[in-house]
């Protein structure tokens, strides 16, 4: 297996797993260097348990912990934020905590067109960033999303 130290105690675990259950296949569970995992058997057989059993591993604090501390996002879980240093009352990363519960800090806008939105956004500031004109960059990202809402006839909602 290739990838991080990280992914490999993950894939480690994933092979123990099968080992304890008796499964001669390779790998039900495959996993990238992001640590993305993806399933791809049925909840029923013994290997979509085997994959149960691993997502819940993942969704455990103390893991959701290694995995936050190693790409640097904030927990998901108050369960794990309760147990970090770093988030704690106090701690260097605390703010994002207050942010979240404070309601400071806010969803991403659900929208189909969430993908130009952003993408824009991103371009505008690499072009500021690199010297282009702030409001002349601020007005493209402004047509260029509002033509996507307009192409995509405003994102109807499909029942």
């Amino acid at each position: 297996m290739t990838g991080s130290t990280f992914t490999n105690s993950y894939d480690m675990f994933a092979l123990r797993l099968q080992a304890k259950h008796g499964v001669k296949r390779r790998n039900p569970v495959y996993l990238s260097n992001s640590c993305v995992c993806f399933f791809r058997e049925k909840s029923n057989s013994v290997f979509g348990q085997i994959s149960f059993k691993f997502l819940n591993f993942l969704v455990e604090p103390d893991e959701i912990l290694h995995m936050t501390n190693a790409n640097g996002a904030v927990p998901a879980r108050k369960s794990a934020i309760e147990k970090s240093e770093l988030y704690a009352e106090g701690g260097l990363l605390n703010l994002f905590v207050q942010q979240l519960e404070g309601g400071v800090a806010v969803a991403r806008p659900q929208t189909p067109a969430y993908p130009t939105i952003t993408n824009t956004f991103k371009e505008v500031i690499w072009n500021i960033i690199a010297g282009a004109d702030v409001k002349t960059e601020l007005d493209n990202a402004v047509r260029i999303i509002e033509q996507d809402i307009q192409d995509n006839d405003g994102y109807p909602f499909v029942k």
